[in-house]
């Protein structure tokens, strides 16, 4: 079966619409025309009936009756004056068959001193016919009877018709120049933009639709475009996310691979056989973490991810950290200390997530602190939120670098995070838990000043 394209469609449309449009005026002006043009005939006939009753009532004698059908001959028209018999009087031409069952002029004709239309049906009666009665000294003595041929007017109402035709034709031919032209403006941006998402299917995401105006179709060019920018977006940030993965992966099973052949082939003394074990265990523990992480930070990203929310005391949370965590900072001469605020802080939360915030904030900030350095923890109110800061005195970050600190595998240096351990992706979930509880996070830093980590989250309702 052949699928009509669009711009057909809208033509077909557009041509029946205005079709349907002009076939309703048409019909409209031509019966009011006919009816308008039937009547006027009519009021003519009375008029000029009534005219000759009244002169004739006046001067009734063979002179008058003659003058009237004298005047009427020359006219065109057809008069008949007889009296109330039936008996002509006098006639201005002959009568044919069809004329004459009108001269039985009935009682409706001295009713009507105006005089009365005895027939004004023009598509099927040969004449339109008038009664107009004469009164001599208030008795009805005779009457004038008019016809006026019907053809006339129906050769008028023919030719109407066949102008409407011609109207028709012409209103054709112009509506459908008219929609050709408005069917292509309108579906070749159309046709742009099943170009462009076809292309952006097929991996092109550097095709854009050219957005022209404001109306309806120019929105959605312009979505079209924005999801061509996030899809773009999308793939580099995940061409560039499985580098990453490819890379953190590639280094521990390098080290657990080369270790574990040497083992497997009793290279070295039972020294280095042991630090080769450690290295292998060290690798494959951090290989672990990574891909907790990942898969942690992948669950989070899905829309149907939900958390356990429920009323959380933000001090308690960031304590029972603080306690968890006081022996790695001791072990490494760290100084740790928690300012807390003054009341309570209560949000709607899941607090085994906010505790893995506290986590990796404070592992993040241990692996960048030297020794002898220190982290404190400091909770306030501010604004309608509740407010946790995390500063250390590490070795900082530099200003251009802070934006992408919180991005998936992200690292200031990558001799810096093989040092302390660090595979880039803590601050990434911290990020996705705030905004998960509608929060946010920040970061403030200088070089050799340490960095303070700030994150915000909206406090419970009281």
């Amino acid at each position: 079966m052949m699928r009509l394209k669009l711009a057909t469609k809208l033509g077909l449309l557009l041509f029946a619409l205005l079709s349907l449009l002009y076939l309703l005026l048409v019909a409209v002006l031509y019966v009011s025309f006919s009816r308008s043009l039937a009547a006027q005939v009519a009021e003519d006939l009375l008029h000029r009936g009534h005219g000759h009753a009244e002169v004739l009532g006046r001067r009734w004698g063979e002179e008058a009756l003659h003058h009237v059908a004298e005047m009427e001959r020359q006219t065109g028209l057809i008069a008949a004056v007889v009296d109330r018999t039936g008996t002509v009087l006098a006639q201005s031409d002959p009568l044919a068959p069809e004329q004459v069952r009108y001269l039985k002029v009935d009682a409706r004709a001295a009713v009507h001193r105006e005089g009365v239309v005895v027939t004004r049906n023009w598509r099927t009666e040969p004449y339109i016919v008038t009664w107009s009665p004469v009164f001599r000294h208030g008795e009805w003595v005779a009457t004038v009877v008019l016809f006026e041929p019907t053809e006339p007017l129906r050769r008028d109402l023919a030719a109407f018709k066949w102008a409407s035709c011609v109207a028709f034709a012409f209103m054709t031919v112009l509506s459908l120049a008219l929609t050709a032209v408005l069917s292509k403006r309108l579906t070749e941006p159309l046709r742009e933009m099943t170009a462009v998402t076809s292309a952006i299917a097929e991996g092109d995401y550097s095709q854009r639709v050219d957005v022209r105006g404001s109306d309806e179709i120019a929105c959605l060019a312009a979505s079209i475009n924005r999801m061509a920018d996030s899809l773009q977006a999308y793939r580099a940030q995940q061409s560039a996310f499985l580098a990453d993965v490819s890379h953190e992966l590639r280094t521990p099973l390098t080290y657990i691979q080369g270790y574990s052949e040497a083992l497997k082939k009793g290279y070295g003394d039972e020294a280095q056989r042991r630090a080769m074990a450690e290295t292998i265990h060290r690798e494959a523990s951090r290989l672990t973490r990574l891909l907790q992480d990942l898969f942690a930070l992948v669950r989070m990203e899905e829309p149907s991810f939900q958390l356990h929310r429920e009323p959380v005391n933000l001090g308690q949370t960031v304590e029972a950290v603080v306690a968890r965590m006081a022996p790695a900072f001791q072990d490494k001469g760290i100084a740790l200390t928690v300012e807390a605020a003054g009341e309570p802080l209560w949000v709607d939360g899941d607090a085994a997530r906010l505790e893995q915030v506290w986590i990796n904030l404070l592992d993040n900030a241990r692996r960048h602190t030297p020794a002898g350095g220190r982290v404190t923890v400091r909770l306030f109110r501010e604004a309608g939120e509740a407010v946790v800061e995390v500063r250390d005195t590490g070795e900082g970050i530099p200003p251009e670098e802070l934006p992408r600190i919180w991005e998936r595998l992200y690292r200031v240096e990558k001799s810096r995070s093989r040092t302390h351990g660090g595979a880039g992706l803590g601050l990434a979930i911290v990020k996705r838990i705030v905004e998960l509880h509608g929060g946010r996070v920040g970061a403030e830093s200088e070089c050799g000043k340490g960095a303070t980590f700030i994150v915000r989250l909206p406090l419970r309702p009281a």
